[in-house]
C-alpha cells in the first residue's frame, strides 16, 4: 500500500509521523512521491559521508587535480559539455546512467577527466578524457550503451578538447 510505504519513508527520514502534517496528505501518491526522494536524498548523503569517512582525502585530490577545469563548458545547441565537479555529481550520473563511474571510483583516477553530455538538459552520456594525451577512453550513455547522440558527442568533445587541453598548461 503505497500510504504505508510512506509513512515507513518518512520514519526512515526522521519525519514526525504523529504528525498529520506527514501522514495526512491530500494527495497520497505525490505525499509517496516526495517522501521517496527525500529518503533518497538521505541515502545519497549517508552514502558519500561513508565515502569521505573511510577516505577523508578523496575530495582534496579530485579538486586539486581536476578543479582547474571546472568552469569549462562546451555548448552546441542542445548539446552541453562539461566536467563533473563533486562525488554527488558522479554518484548522481551513475544512477541516471545506470553505469559504474561512481561505484568504480573514476573521480579518484589520476589521469581521468569525466565529463558529463546533457542534450536538452537530460543526461546522455559520460565521456572519460586520458590527460596524458587529450584522448577520449571511453563515452558511455545509459547502461554502458551509446545514446543516439553519440556521434554527435564524441565529435563536440574532439572538436573541443584544446579548451580542457590549455587550461591543463
Amino acid at each position: 500500500d503505497s500510504w504505508i510505504d510512506m509513512v515507513d519513508m518518512l520514519n526512515r527520514c526522521g519525519k514526525d509521523t504523529r504528525s498529520p502534517r506527514w501522514i495526512c496528505p491530500e494527495d497520497v501518491k505525490a505525499a509517496h512521491d516526495i517522501a521517496d526522494r527525500m529518503l533518497k536524498r538521505k541515502n545519497e548523503k549517508e552514502e558519500l559521508a561513508r565515502i569521505l569517512k573511510e577516505d577523508g582525502d578523496v575530495m582534496t585530490r579530485f579538486v586539486e587535480r581536476c578543479g582547474k577545469w571546472f568552469g569549462v563548458e562546451i555548448v552546441s545547441g542542445d548539446l552541453t559539455i562539461r566536467p563533473l565537479q563533486s562525488l554527488l555529481d558522479f554518484k548522481r550520473e551513475g544512477d541516471e546512467l545506470n553505469h559504474c563511474v561512481f561505484s568504480n571510483k573514476y573521480y579518484d583516477r589520476e589521469y581521468a577527466l569525466i565529463l558529463g553530455a546533457r542534450v536538452k538538459g537530460e543526461r546522455t552520456e559520460t565521456i572519460e578524457i586520458d590527460t596524458r594525451d587529450w584522448r577520449v577512453v571511453q563515452c558511455r550513455g545509459k547502461n554502458n550503451g551509446i545514446s543516439k547522440y553519440h556521434d554527435r558527442i564524441l565529435a563536440t568533445v574532439n572538436r573541443n578538447m584544446n579548451k580542457f587541453r590549455r587550461v591543463a598548461l
